[in-house]
């Protein structure tokens, strides 16, 4: 429809074109001045003969390449379109990005300031941790210089009455050899033989 209404145009054009120019050369050779300024008829007729190709030659190309041009003009209309709509999408896309970059940098400080509590109670806890274990292992060294002393006590205990034993052995012996003569020396060794014999 819209390519009929063009070449009605164009043929309404080109025959307006060449009654203007027929218009003109028939106002100049009516009025008679043409010839007296030098212009002969052979050269209005030239004139209108050349307006004429060209008008007929246009009306070929035109009707010749009326449907390529159209084509081509279509096609790169509709790829410009397609580029236009691809950055648009390029641009929604990137706008989007950009979007999303600038949420995240507004809540980095955020983020950074929860991984560094984190990290603060890790520290605390790790800290709690080890004051555990370092009173844990100091009960335990507590328990083991205890258990040593005793066992040091104990064993001290043991040397000191064997000693005091020897001890009071020796003066036992010391004070039987001083106050024990032979009479009852003699009668020591009779009750001693007698226990033996006695419990056999």
């Amino acid at each position: 429809m819209a390519d009929r209404s063009n070449s009605k145009r164009f043929f309404i054009a080109q025959s307006l074109t060449i009654i203007l120019v027929l218009l003109c050369y028939t106002i100049v050779f009516a009025s008679g001045h043409g010839e007296e300024h030098g212009y002969s008829s052979e050269l209005w007729w030239d004139l209108v003969w050349r307006t004429m190709n060209f008008t007929i030659l246009a009306a070929v190309l035109f009707k010749v390449l009326k449907k390529p041009v159209s084509d081509l003009l279509s096609s790169r209309q509709a790829s410009i379109k397609e580029n236009f709509d691809e950055l648009d999408a390029k641009k929604g896309e990137a706008e989007k990005k950009y979007a999303e970059y600038e949420k995240k940098l507004s809540t980095i400080e955020q983020e950074v300031k929860k991984v560094v509590q984190e990290y603060i109670e890790q520290g605390e806890a790790e800290k709690k941790r080890i004051i555990e274990e370092a009173q844990k292992a100091a009960e335990l060294i507590k328990k083991q210089a205890h258990f040593a002393v005793d066992q040091e006590m104990k064993r001290a205990k043991v040397a000191l009455s064997a000693e005091v034993a020897a001890l009071s052995v020796k003066l036992a012996e010391d004070l039987i050899k001083k106050n024990l003569n032979e009479s009852d020396h003699k009668k020591l060794i009779d009750e001693y033989i007698a226990k033996v014999v006695h419990t056999n």
